[in-house]
């Protein structure tokens, strides 16, 4: 029974949460109590005894604290632009507020949205466990979650909303975060956590009223636990103990108990009786031997008067997660080889025998679509750039605003280091619709003509350095009065930019597509047009894979224009994919923008002008193979629709970004809100493809077969768990783009790995009174022009037991002491069963001068 005493004027305000609750906070100070809080904590103040954030996706848990069934209750409210939630049973916490790095339950209210939602984020997925439409207000809200082994429900003001599911078991934190906002903030006042069962324990009746008179009985104290109440990180079997003290001198009887399930049931340790009512009772709790688990034990102590009871309860050490380092291929590792054989570095610091997985990742498909907190300072249509793949800087020069004024400031955007574009240099008129392209060779970008106003147009070709963003004018430039020069791209195999050139008034130059050649200055017509009129505003996308260029739209009739062209930068011609194969971009427009995704292949398109009916402007995105020649409409649309803007691909951070796009809220083709900047991000998805069981300590392998790719970027992860922990990392890497044979230039080839080789000077040989030379090709080496040279015959041969080279005499070269030949096999040559010769490794040579 329990006996509660009353009447005492004296007595003092006990009131506590922090006692009271296994975690509490009311948001007291300054500012947010980091003893209690980990995450995002920079994100969200305290003000008034108010905790908030202004600040999307941001989220912070409860330190120290794990407990499987739960009652999480907060006083919350949240702005008309906001979002906010809270999480329990949360196994797997991450700044980053996402279900790919966070794991638990959690209840969602949304005020844009009109909503409530009861969540699960789990194994990289989310799940709406239940949901219900709900009339926001911005006034104070009392939110609760309960957690009860698979039930789990969600109150918020007078909605419950509830669901059960098996997938997230075990203990686990509290979490509340911020979701998208729109505007605003979310705000808490105060929030608790405590156990939770289902049905929660009823009261029965009071008993009689009893009257205490004359000498009243001190009872028994308990003082000084070990471990002290709601310790943590304590060591696995310590030993219990807790000093009993009688004022009275009566003889006390002290009773030890321990539960190893919450405090559901309770076993007996350990019985004393101290005579004069003074000891110290102790227990070695050995059954206490599970890392970071919660164990609780109570002391009873009874002078045949008065009983003094105390709970306890501890928290031991966690078992600290496995580590993984020294990958290999390092993360972001470039020029690796193909099909690699990955490894990486494993510890347990307890020893822990552990179970290794490794996955193979690809990228996807578009996930979302962010914009940056970050914008132009002003909007204009027409502002092009290109990306600085070497910085990771995007460039944007000029545009015109929806007065028609033209501007000559040149701008960035750090993607390293986001923040507000900067203006860093000026060309030296204005400009609108220029044609802008970053040449990595000369490590600079060149900017293409240009309207400089209505009627007037530039052909001026300005290059800006890309280190210190100095502008000069080039001495070649395009033929007079072109009033577009926006579809053009640059080709890594010529290094030459090709426009496809928009006309002058009177057509001389329509659907020319014409070379820059920055090495030797020329600005050359290809003598290659495509079969349409002139391209205002049309779009110009390179595949390095094809050394392809494909054109996708522009004027005029645009709305008409559906066709798509394909210009091989090698050979100069150009292809009507359209006749050809039937293809056809979704709809005709210009002003597009977009980019191909050297990642996974395809080429994306966003929004555009169709022009053909209401609303002349679309949100839509499609992609085109330029493998397959297939299109597919994306489900995903941008934010708002619009045109006039550009797109621009990052094999580093593998995102797209939308440049110079308008946001939501502003109208279609509204000009003075065409200042945003969006990533386009996609999504990786992971495949198991090997496993390693109980392993210890050490280095571990996998072959990356499926890496089989010349110059393509692999993504894989793995994971190890020691039995109580998972943790996993995350690499990726991009294979070389592989050897390629060319002619043997100048009379002499090198080979490698010549360490030992005997009689090879200086590790190369050199060849005489050779005009020309051949490529190696089908396995086998011929010379041309030599009258005097004796051919490879049957694509063949190897040296063994050489003890000297013979010279090479009236340009040919004869070889002695040979017992046998091997093949030169897939163009390449391998020398084998040689006594004083090391093997070439991995049997083939390198020859120089090749790029």
């Amino acid at each position: 029974k329990i006996l509660m005493y009353y009447g005492n004027s004296g007595a003092s305000d006990a009131s506590n949460g922090d006692e009271t609750f296994i975690f509490f906070d009311d948001f007291e100070g300054s500012g947010i109590d980091t003893t209690k809080w980990d995450g995002n904590t920079a994100s969200f103040t305290v003000s008034d005894s108010i905790l908030s954030t202004t600040t999307e996706k941001k989220n912070i848990w409860a330190k120290d604290v794990s407990i499987e069934d739960m009652r999480i209750k907060t006083k919350t409210k949240i702005d008309t632009g906001a979002r906010g939630g809270i999480w329990g049973r949360v196994t797997e916490t991450d700044t980053y507020y996402h279900y790919t790095t966070n794991t638990g339950y959690g209840g969602n209210y949304r005020y844009p949205n009109g909503d409530i939602r009861l969540r699960k984020w789990y194994n990289d997925a989310e799940t709406i466990l239940d949901s219900s439409s709900y009339s926001h207000s911005t006034t104070w809200h009392i939110a609760e979650l309960l957690i009860d082994g698979n039930s789990i429900s969600f109150k918020y003001g007078d909605t419950t909303l509830s669901g059960t599911d098996t997938s997230i078991s075990g203990t686990g934190t509290i979490m509340i975060a911020s979701d998208v906002l729109t505007s605003g903030g979310v705000y808490w006042d105060w929030i608790f956590l405590a156990k939770y069962t289902s049905p929660e324990p009823t009261w029965s009746s009071f008993g009689s009223e009893q009257s205490q008179e004359g000498w009243v009985n001190t009872p028994p104290s308990l003082s000084n636990e070990n471990p002290a109440n709601e310790s943590t990180n304590v060591n696995l079997q310590p030993t219990l103990s807790v000093d009993v003290t009688d004022a009275d001198g009566n003889s006390t009887n002290v009773w030890l108990w321990t539960s190893e399930d919450g405090g559901t049931t309770w076993t007996l340790r350990n019985s004393t009786t101290f005579s004069d009512g003074n000891g110290t009772i102790t227990y070695n709790y050995n059954e206490a031997n599970q890392y970071n688990t919660t164990y609780y034990w109570k002391v009873s102590a009874n002078d045949s008067h008065d009983n003094t009871t105390k709970i306890y309860h501890f928290t031991t050490l966690p078992n600290q997660p496995p580590t993984i380092s020294n990958p290999y291929p390092a993360n972001g590792s470039t020029d690796v080889e193909l099909q690699p054989w990955c490894h990486v570095d494993v510890n347990d610091s307890e020893g822990d025998t552990m179970t290794l997985y490794w996955y193979s990742g690809k990228q996807g498909d578009i996930s979302n679509i962010y914009k940056f907190p970050y914008t132009f300072s002003d909007g204009r249509e027409d502002r092009y750039g290109a990306i600085d793949t070497k910085r990771h800087i995007i460039l944007a020069v000029g545009g015109q605003d929806e007065s028609y004024h033209y501007f000559d400031d040149v701008e960035i955007f750090n993607l390293s280091d986001p923040s507000t574009p900067q203006v860093v240099a000026n060309l030296t008129h204005t400009t609108s619709k220029a044609g802008v392209v970053y040449d990595p060779y000369n490590d600079c970008f060149y900017v293409y003509g240009a309207r400089i106003s209505g009627t007037t147009y530039s052909d001026k070709i300005h290059k800006i350095d890309a280190d210190d963003y100095d502008v000069t004018v080039l001495t070649e430039h395009l033929p007079s009065g072109i009033r577009s020069a926006r579809a053009v791209a640059f080709s890594t195999k010529q290094k030459c930019a090709y426009l496809l050139m928009g006309t002058t008034t009177s057509g001389d130059y329509k659907g020319q597509i014409w070379r820059h050649n920055p090495n030797n200055h020329t600005f050359l017509n290809t003598g290659a047009s495509i079969d349409y009129d002139y391209t205002e505003s049309g779009l110009a996308i390179y595949v390095p894979e094809q050394d392809c260029i494909y054109f996708f739209g522009g004027r005029p009739n645009y709305w008409e224009n559906k066709f798509i062209w394909r210009f091989n930068c090698t050979t100069e011609t150009v292809t009507n994919l359209s006749a050809t194969n039937n293809v056809y971009a979704p709809y005709g427009a210009e002003g597009w923008g977009g980019y191909y995704n050297t990642d996974n292949g395809w080429i994306y398109i966003f929004a555009g002008n169709r022009n053909s009916s209401s609303p002349y402007y679309t949100n839509q995105i499609w992609k085109f193979s330029p493998f397959n020649y297939s299109t597919v409409n994306l489900t995903i649309t941008m934010e708002k629709a619009q045109d006039d803007f550009f797109a621009v691909y990052s094999p580093y951070y593998h995102r797209g970004y939308l440049v110079s796009c308008i946001c939501a809220g502003a109208g279609d083709n509204d000009q003075s809100k065409q200042k945003y900047i969006y990533s386009v991000n996609y999504s990786i998805s992971f495949t198991l493809q090997q496993t390693n069981s109980s392993v210890g300590n050490g280095t571990y392998y996998w072959h990356y077969t499926e890496a089989n790719q010349k110059n393509k970027t692999y993504w894989w992860k793995v994971a190890a768990n020691d039995g109580t922990n998972n943790v996993s990392k995350i690499y990726c890497f991009t294979t070389s783009e592989g050897r390629t044979w060319q002619s043997i230039q100048s009379g002499w080839c090198t080979f490698s790995n010549t360490s030992s080789w005997q009689s090879l000077q200086q590790g190369w040989v050199s060849f005489s009174n050779q005009s020309t030379w051949t490529s190696i090709e089908a396995g086998w080496v011929s010379f041309a022009n030599q009258s005097n040279w004796q051919s490879i015959q049957s694509g063949w041969t190897t040296f063994s037991n050489q003890t000297s080279w013979q010279s090479l005499q009236s340009g040919w070269v004869t070889f002695s002491n040979q017992p046998s030949w091997n093949s030169l096999e897939s163009g390449w040559v391998s020398f084998s069963n040689q006594s004083s010769w090391n093997s070439l490794e991995s049997g083939w040579c390198s020859f120089s001068n090749q790029s």
